[in-house]
């Protein structure tokens, strides 16, 4: 969700993972406000907990307050949901080589199918690159992918990535 508008997703996320915590456990209002104010911008305490917390017309009513705290009102946790631009923009990373250095063929395999009938943002013909061999490097090679994959788990051995 933070793809693309930094404030909403902001927003989204806390919202979810309030939501999530309160699921099947009373959450209290400190522990709202403690995340608030931790991981939101300066001012989302003062914008984003009253909708939260308050039970008035202009509030999100997600929550329901009993004598612990609050709770959520969701059966379920809540799901992450794309726009059509973010779905096209996922799909056109799809085509791209170099997406196999991060999803496996699984987790390719799956988004692949849950996207088939969304369409690309753009055609790969249509990046210029500059300053960049036009060969490169054969990403789609097993070869090439054990030899990076091997220098992945090198670095997280020595504790470089973590």
């Amino acid at each position: 969700m933070s793809l693309f508008s930094e404030v909403y997703g902001k927003y989204y996320r806390l919202i979810s993972e309030i939501l999530n915590e309160a699921q099947d456990k009373t959450v209290s209002v400190e522990y709202i406000y403690d995340l608030i104010s931790n991981q939101g911008f300066g001012d989302t305490l003062l914008t984003l907990a009253p909708r939260i917390i308050n039970d008035d017309e202009d509030s999100y009513n997600l929550l329901t307050k009993n004598k612990e705290g609050y709770q959520s009102i969701l059966d379920k946790e809540p799901s992450v949901l794309l726009t059509t631009l973010e779905l096209r923009w996922i799909k056109t990373l799809l085509i791209d080589k170099r997406i196999q250095l991060f999803l496996d063929e699984e987790e390719l395999n799956v988004l692949k199918e849950k996207l088939a009938d969304v369409e690309e943002l753009f055609d790969q013909d249509t990046i210029i690159y500059i300053g960049q061999a036009k060969d490169g490097d054969p990403y789609d090679d097993m070869i090439t992918l054990i030899i990076l994959e091997n220098y992945y788990m090198q670095l997280i051995i020595r504790n470089v990535l973590t």
